[in-house]
Parts: structure tokens; sequence; C-alpha cells
């Protein structure tokens, strides 16, 4: 068997977990989705603007989760290790075509104070890429998110999971799924088999092509890795129940299993959500002006828009 690739920290550092109030990411719950951190540059250097992504079945409807919840850089007990981003639903940019959110951090976030790294936008896939380099079927895949019910009650502590293309997106024909709401949605995107589940929706999903010949384990997260897009939920199927002796049940009951597919939203819809949704273009306008002012006086207070570390 050929040894599993180690996944660098700096790829899991850029996931962040998302609750349905402060409550619920103060005590771990075991409830809510997954999201992460993308970058861009300013037009004022060396700002940036920073957003949290994820689906945006996760930040509306019924089950909302809009808080996001970070690691603390410097934790001060055992138990104060989290930082809470205290996001209301309001605050979420929603795609109209396709299962995408993003929510911009303010300017004066103190970047600081959180232990994370960013993927910048230079790192997501786009679709001349894609059909460059020919992806496809068999392809390897690597998705970081959370794991509901196991690492969470204290920190965030993202799961690595691995996969294989299954079949590429067509404009012709989206996938179809039901939400946890019960609502039918229609999404053009990969079908990639993997073990997803509830919990690693809005998860980003990468590209896996190592280039280190003679260390198997090695990966280079610049060279080696893509964002091919955001898991948007496992695809189930239903069974037809029999009994023992093999004859169909007369009420035709039917059980639920995990058919091994995930669907993900190709990452070049993300970029065209974020270069041209209103609001974003509005949001980052309105920083860049804000940085501008500050620079002129000062340094930016608190770092402003300043990553610390990206992909």
């Amino acid at each position: 068997m050929d040894p599993v690739p180690r996944i660098p920290a700096i790829i899991s550092n850029s996931i962040v977990y998302l609750y349905r109030d402060r409550g619920e990411a103060e005590t771990g719950a075991e409830s809510g989705a997954s999201g992460f951190l993308v970058g861009e540059e300013s037009t004022v250097k060396p700002c940036s603007h920073l957003y949290v992504v994820t689906n945006k079945h996760v930040v509306e409807g019924k089950t909302c989760y809009p808080v996001v919840r970070m690691n603390l850089r410097h934790p001060s007990s055992g138990f104060e290790r989290i930082f809470v981003l205290d996001f209301k639903q309001s605050d979420w940019v929603l795609d109209p075509k396709n299962d995408l959110a993003a929510c911009m951090l303010s300017p004066d976030f103190n970047v600081s104070i959180v232990d994370f790294s960013v993927i910048d936008r230079k790192f997501l896939m786009t679709e001349e890429e894609f059909q460059r380099e020919n992806y496809g079927p068999g392809d390897n895949v690597v998705y970081v998110g959370r794991f509901v019910g196991h690492a969470g009650k204290y920190e965030n502590m993202p799961s690595v999971r691995f996969g294989n293309i299954s079949m590429n997106p067509n404009e012709r024909e989206p996938i179809v799924y039901d939400t946890d709401d019960e609502i039918r949605r229609s999404q053009v995107g990969f079908l990639v088999e993997a073990r997803s589940r509830s919990g690693y929706s809005g998860s980003p999903v990468f590209t896996l092509n190592q280039h280190v010949i003679n260390n198997r384990r090695a990966v280079v997260p610049w060279m080696d890795m893509r964002l091919l897009g955001v898991d948007w939920g496992h695809l189930p199927e239903k069974v037809l129940l029999r009994d023992p002796q093999g004859y169909l049940h007369g009420s035709k009951w039917y059980v639920e299993v995990h058919a091994g597919m995930m669907g993900v939203v190709p990452s070049w819809h993300l970029l065209d959500f974020l270069d041209t949704d209103p609001r974003l273009i509005e949001q980052r306008q309105r920083d860049d002006e804000l940085y501008a002012a500050q620079l002129a006086t000062s340094v930016p207070d608190k770092e402003a828009g300043e990553a610390k570390e990206s992909i």
C-alpha cells in the first residue's frame, strides 16, 4: 500500500467551524458546518480582503449556522481556546446561482489573536486551468472540514479525508439533491467518490498531484494542490427493504444509505461570485477607502486586513 500523503497544517488552519449561535459555538455543540478563509489583495497595499466561505444552504433556512468559530493564537487556559465571530444571517452574502455564501471580515479584524491561514484566491482553480490540465475521473482529491461529534468541544480540530473525482461538471446535467430543510436544489458540480457526511458542508476540496518523487508522503501545497471547489454535501440513495425470504414488503419501506458520493461546487463559480456580486464589490470598495485613509495618517490599526499566512 502506498504511503498516505501528509497534508500540511497550513491547509487545515484555513478551516473554520460554523454554529447556530454564540452559545453553541462556545460549548462545542455537535451540530453545524464547515467553512474556510479566502483572501485577496486590496488595491491598497499591503492590505487584504478576507472572506469566510461556506455553502448557501448552511446560512439560510431553518437550520442556519451563521456564527464562525476560530482558534485563539495564544490560548489562556485549557478551556479558553476559541474566538467567536458572532455573525448574523444578514451578514452573509448569498450566491443567487450556486450553493455558495461569503462573509467578509471587518477591516479592523485583529488577525494577531487567532491562529489561521488563508487560501489566496490565486490558489483557486479557474475553468481554463481545469480544462488545460485535463482533470477528470480518477484524479485524487483532499477535503478538510469538521467531523461533527469529535474534536470540536474546546477547539477546532479539522479532519482530512481523501477521495477521487468520479464525474466532471456538466452545465446540461445539474445534480439534483435535497437539503436538510427538505428543499430540492440543483447544482452544476463535480461528483467525488468520498465519504462526506453532515458537518463537512462548506469544506474546501483540493486536487492532489504530488511532485516529490522520492518521498510520496511529502506535499508542497503551492506545487501539489489547487482548490477544486466547495463540498455542498453527500448524496444518499434509497434502498427498498425486503423480508428475510427476499420478498418485498407490502408497505414498500425504504432505508436511506450513504451513496459514497459528494457534490462539489466548482471553484470557478466561487471566483465568479466573489468578483461580480454587487454587495461584495461595495464592501471591498468601502474597505479600500478605509485602508487608504488609515495609511494616509498611520500604520493600519491592528494590522487591518493583513493575513499572516497564506497558500
